[in-house]
């Protein structure tokens, strides 16, 4: 997969920031494009997957190290809930639906184990919008 030279500077900079290995699905889609609208069915929410600048701009601006630290965020629905990988074992990159106002580990719901189950489970994946 061949990325234009602006999506590979913004992955690369989105693993430049963190000191995390990223699920190798979850980068192929956020360098295919801009965001993602993922329809989910249960619960029954449309998630939308951010762009990698508004990723990183949703962990430095929530302080997500100091306030979640094990858990990353990388989208949400928008309002209430923002849609969070979980950093440490023993559900390393399983992900969350953790409340936006909470902000607490025991407060956020598994929606799935996997990046790629989460995606497996979604009633439609509106394909990511191109920026070029």
């Amino acid at each position: 997969m061949k990325l234009t030279k602006m999506r590979s500077e913004a992955v690369n900079r989105l693993l430049g920031f963190y000191d995390h290995s990223f699920p190798v699905d979850f980068l192929k889609l956020i360098a295919e494009g801009r965001s993602c609208e993922i329809d989910f069915p249960d619960p029954a929410l449309l998630f939308e997957i951010y762009d990698v600048e508004e990723i990183i701009d949703a962990n430095e601006g929530l302080q997500m190290s100091e306030f979640l630290p094990n858990f990353f965020v990388f989208g949400g629905d928008r309002a209430n809930e923002m849609l969070t990988f979980k950093l440490d074992e023993p559900n390393r990159w399983a992900v969350f639906m953790t409340p936006m106002i909470v902000m607490s580990e025991e407060d956020s719901d598994l929606l799935a184990g996997s990046f790629t189950e989460f995606l497996s489970k979604a009633i439609d994946v509106r394909h990511c919008q191109s920026t070029t």
